[in-house]
């Protein structure tokens, strides 16, 4: 049974309803207008309380100032004053060099370093095709000196920068092999660094992914292309993310979509509240059983690697707790060429909720001994005694 109002009535409702909207509007709208007024207050203090230190300084200090270097200080200090464990503020001399690094225009020797006990910097790999191996550099040399510098009093970003050149361009290393120091002329040259590798262990193909960059996608994608062509030979992948921290979520995306049916992949969070899906996979998947290692070290792109692999039911996680890198990155380039990173969003894995702050959780527990954790780090632990690998190929195992 319908039933009916006078036009009267519905006049009053129209205009109660009418005040309620009203109400409720200039509510918000004065919310929004304290908000802004108090972050103008916010900002006020704080331009006075750096306007009265510049003042001070300018006033009292007295050497000579760098007005470059203390604008680059202060825009520093102000990053990291926002408590974003991941933001980064890069000068205009520094961004513009590592966007040269990620055009190729700056080229290294083609060693992979790390500090040694003695201060020095060790090198655990050469890798093939690289200047360092054309130049007769061995794993296990120290690198004491760079262009006359002292590796040591330098520190590793300076070492670094020295290391770093256009191609064509050589650099003077210092090299100590068996206590006996010695002068390596080494010449810059483009080459590929390997950071997607296969190894076969019986017929399971062993996967290490030591960065999720283009690079990367293209090197994992050969692997997969070699894999179908050895057809029923190989009968499972163990994935090593371990020690994993760079690399990128577009990238991880474009290794997932190769190994996943079509679906989501990550969605972002923004601070409006907004939630936008970023990436889905089409329908090609590989069909193999799988196992995910991880540890500690296994950071950003790798949990989301990982994290999607499980939510998709496609591999089971070995190893320990991962990083908790949950928060997304954005660089802002400012107007004199210097450079902000911000985390701007939370992502989310395909199903399983962002894990900012508590990492993955393995479905297999299995821990490294501190020794075995070390050797690992300097690729020198082997296959045999290395218990997650073996905890990850039982699991495999018991999986087909």
């Amino acid at each position: 049974m319908n039933r009916r109002i006078s036009l009267g009535a519905a006049i009053s409702f129209m205009a109660v309803v009418a005040a309620i909207t009203f109400t409720i509007t200039m509510i918000f709208s004065q919310n929004i207008f304290n908000d802004k007024v108090y972050n103008v207050k916010e900002r006020e203090e704080l331009y006075k309380k750096v306007a009265e230190i510049d003042h001070l300084i300018r006033q009292n200090y007295v050497g000579e100032l760098d007005e470059s270097h203390l604008l680059d200080q202060v825009s520093n200090g102000f990053v990291n004053g926002s408590d974003d464990p991941y933001a980064a503020y890069y000068d205009a001399a520094t961004y513009s060099r590592l966007q040269s690094i990620r055009e190729g225009k700056l080229v290294g020797i083609g060693a992979g370093l790390s500090r040694d006990e003695s201060g020095y910097y060790r090198v655990n790999e050469v890798y093939a095709g690289s200047p360092a191996e054309q130049a007769g550099l061995l794993q296990n040399d120290l690198i004491v000196a760079v262009e006359g510098q002292d590796a040591k009093t330098a520190g590793y970003t300076k070492t670094a920068e020295l290391l770093m050149g256009e191609p064509g361009t050589s650099v003077v290393v210092t090299i100590r092999r068996d206590s006996v120091d010695s002068d390596v002329t080494v010449l810059r040259k483009s080459f590929e660094v390997p950071v997607v590798t296969m190894t076969m262990m019986d017929s399971n193909a062993y996967i290490r992914i030591t960065d999720f960059s283009p690079a990367a996608v293209e090197q994992f994608q050969k692997i997969m292309n070699d894999i179908a062509a050895e057809g029923e030979a190989v009968t499972g992948i163990v994935f090593d993310v371990r020690n994993t921290r760079s690399g990128d979520l577009d990238s991880a995306s474009d290794i997932l979509d190769m190994l996943l049916p079509a679906g989501d992949l990550y969605s972002a969070s923004y601070k409006d509240g907004t939630t936008e899906l970023l990436r889905r996979s089409d329908t090609n998947e590989v069909t193999l059983p799988m196992v995910t290692i991880i540890n500690s070290k296994t950071q950003y792109a790798a949990e989301l690697f990982a994290a999607d692999l499980r939510d998709y039911g496609k591999s089971k996680l070995v190893g320990v707790n991962t990083y908790g890198q949950g928060l997304m990155q954005e660089e802002y380039q400012l107007k004199d060429g210097s450079c902000v990173v911000l985390s701007n969003a939370q992502f989310m894995p395909a199903v399983s909720a962002n894990f900012n702050g508590v990492g993955l959780v393995p479905d297999y527990e299995t821990a490294l001994s501190v020794d075995d954790e070390k050797k690992l780090l300097y690729d020198q632990l082997l296959p045999a005694n290395d218990t997650q690998l073996s905890k990850a190929v039982e699991v495999l195992e018991a999986a087909k």
